[in-house]
């Protein structure tokens, strides 16, 4: 009998009913093997009511087929022998991928059951990384002291100028009260690799959400006609309005964002090929090598090689998807994928060989275990070396 939960939960989510529990719960079911019949009864079925050519053009979804085909070395008898039937199947799973229920290729393997490719290790009962179960962040006091906040109790942790550093029940961090100081002090946040998002409410009652990799440096009260932060990494903000006191966050030397009061993300890891914000709502302007870029709601400004690019219809739910527990990709190739396990996981990356071509799209879980997710990945052939130390090889 069909599993009714998996069902209820693929309804929700062809519906866009889905909350960010039940999608991750979803991406968990799929996962286990004694489900596969039953998604792949699902998918055939959801074909019926999805109009392939209004969620993803047919030349694309061709683009990917035959570049998942071609990409296997024993693939040219088997594209021969299912020809046309096969490609039309796979048109509307590209269509069903492009829901955000599967990156490319996991459609694939539960519809065809291709099997895996014999250099993959069965590494998974030996080793593997579960996701961080806690947050590992730290803030360096302008002191020097260290306040370790996963080993510290809920209450103020600090007081500075007449203003507290508190720890909510909910883990979250907050400033309170009116600095006595005229001189400015500044603090250091800072979450580690392999550590759970965490927020901070400032002084001023802006509000900035912290991924795994990234610093942010700030006032412990503002003052001036000012308030100026500093980011490494991946920052979402709530800017709290004071139309007298713009709000800016130096990236780099070159690169500053300027608002007034709004919701924005900046993606600025150095391991990333550009800086880029994406505004939600608001409006943000984006200098950079002296060049000025004004944004509008939904679009996304990228800095690279002293230019800027504006993209004026982002992905915006792509650009905060790490907020909400999970990973996105559009068109990502394979180092982009990793870059963001890496993080993540805290795990480090190799490649042997050529790097593989891959291309992918959706939503996975940030709940999911390193395996489960190298178990996706290794549907598209991509082949991995677990090694000690955490690390991890891609092969050819």
């Amino acid at each position: 009998m069909p599993n009714a939960r998996l069902i209820y939960l693929f309804e929700q989510y062809l519906a866009k009913t889905c909350t960010v529990a039940e999608k991750q719960e979803l991406a968990e079911m799929v996962l286990v093997s004694q489900h596969d019949k039953d998604v792949q009864d699902l998918m055939l079925q959801a074909w019926d009511t999805i109009d392939i050519n209004e969620i993803m053009p047919e030349e694309k979804a061709e683009k990917i087929f035959d570049s998942i085909i071609d990409s296997d070395k024993e693939a040219g008898s088997y594209k021969m022998e299912r020809g046309a039937k096969i490609r039309k199947l796979w048109l509307r799973a590209a269509a069903v991928a492009a829901c955000g229920i599967l990156i490319i290729g996991l459609g694939w393997y539960f519809l065809f059951n291709t099997r895996e490719n014999a250099k993959t290790k069965e590494f998974a009962q030996v080793h593997d990384v579960k996701p961080p179960a806690k947050n590992r962040a730290t803030i360096t006091l302008a002191n020097g002291q260290v306040v370790y906040l996963d080993s510290v109790n809920n209450g103020t942790l600090a007081q500075q100028s007449n203003v507290n550093l508190q720890k909510l029940g909910d883990g979250q961090i907050v400033y309170h009260g009116i600095s006595t100081s005229l001189n400015v002090v500044y603090n250091t946040l800072v979450n580690p690799k392999g550590s759970k998002v965490i927020d901070i409410t400032l002084n001023d009652g802006s509000k900035v959400w912290l991924n795994a990799g990234s610093s942010l440096v700030y006032p412990v009260a503002f003052a001036g006609n000012e308030r100026k932060v500093t980011i490494t990494g991946e920052a979402y903000f709530e800017v709290a309005k004071n139309a007298k006191m713009p709000f800016r966050v130096k990236i780099n030397e070159s690169t500053e964002v300027e608002v007034l009061g709004t919701h924005f993300n900046i993606n600025a890891y150095t391991d990333e090929a550009s800086i880029n914000t994406t505004l939600l709502e608001g409006s943000v302007r984006v200098t950079a090598s002296k060049k000025i870029q004004l944004l509008s709601p939904g679009q996304q400004a990228q800095v690279n090689a002293n230019a800027i690019n504006l993209i004026k219809n982002a992905d915006v739910a792509q650009a905060v998807a790490w907020k909400d527990g999970l990973f996105s990709f559009t068109d990502a190739n394979l180092p982009a994928v990793m870059r963001q396990l890496a993080r993540w996981y805290d795990i480090e990356v190799k490649y042997e060989g050529a790097i593989p071509e891959r291309e992918f799209n959706g939503e996975i879980s940030k709940t999911l275990t390193l395996n489960q997710v190298l178990r996706i990945l290794s549907k598209t052939r991509v082949n991995y070396r677990m090694e000690s130390g955490n690390k991890i090889t891609i092969i050819p």
